[in-house]
C-alpha cells in the first residue's frame, strides 16, 4: 500500500453511530451516513456487527 508509510494509528475514544447500506468485499462501508456521537457506549466495547437479514 503506497500510503502505509504515512499512516498514523490512534486509540479510539469516541463512538459514532453510522447507518450504511452494506459492507463491501474490502471491508468498507457502502453509503455511510453519520448520525451522531454516542455517549452510552465505550469505544473499547464496540465490535463490528454481523450481517443480519435484509429488510
Amino acid at each position: 500500500m503506497k500510503d502505509e508509510a504515512n499512516t498514523t494509528w490512534v486509540r479510539p475514544s469516541l463512538v459514532a453511530e453510522v447507518k450504511f447500506a452494506e459492507w463491501t468485499s474490502k471491508g468498507e462501508l457502502r453509503q455511510p451516513v453519520y448520525l451522531g456521537l454516542r455517549s452510552d457506549k465505550r469505544a473499547k466495547d464496540v465490535v463490528r456487527e454481523l450481517e443480519g437479514p435484509r429488510k
